[in-house]
């Protein structure tokens, strides 16, 4: 069985790579086609096909793209635009995950109340149970959110086991 798998798998790698080749010439066509007409003059441009080989090549082009088209006040105003942009991301997303991250606390927290209300477990054991590997960290979790420790709150809302 195993033996068919393989001759399987290497009857798919020629495939595959028709496949990607095809894919990156799709890809990086228009680049090449880009740089073949920026280095074109206009006549060259409308009269032949669609890649051509310049007879000059025309570096002033660049030149005129760079001081024409105010290249310099585009890329500034791109850069501040994407810089902010990403500034802002990032800031929403210290919050959200800092907001998430309470809220994850505050569920596990009300998690260990229901189990130290039962009264069966060991708080070790209850703070494995909602996630916590160290039992001094959960105590202390604990506290900020309940304003008290794990064993004041079971000492203050125990029940008996059934």
């Amino acid at each position: 069985m195993e033996h068919a798998g393989k001759k399987n798998s290497k009857a798919k790698k020629p495939l595959l790579w028709i496949v990607l080749l095809i894919m990156a010439v799709i890809q990086i066509f228009p680049l090449v086609w880009l740089v073949d007409f920026s280095l074109a003059s206009s006549n060259e441009m409308f009269t032949n096909g669609l890649l051509i080989i310049p007879e000059k090549i025309q570096w002033g082009n660049y030149v005129k793209a760079f001081v024409d088209g105010h290249f310099l006040l585009y890329l500034k105003n791109s850069v501040l635009i994407n810089g902010l942009a990403v500034l802002l991301v990032i800031l929403v997303s210290i919050m959200a995950s800092f907001a998430c991250r309470r809220m994850n606390w505050k569920l596990r927290i009300e998690r260990a109340c229901t189990y130290l209300e039962q009264n069966y477990l060991k708080t070790y054991e209850i703070a494995y149970r909602v996630g916590f590997r160290d039992e001094k960290y959960f105590s202390r979790v604990f506290k900020k959110v309940k304003g008290m420790s794990p064993k004041e709150y079971r000492t203050g809302n125990s029940q008996e086991p059934a």
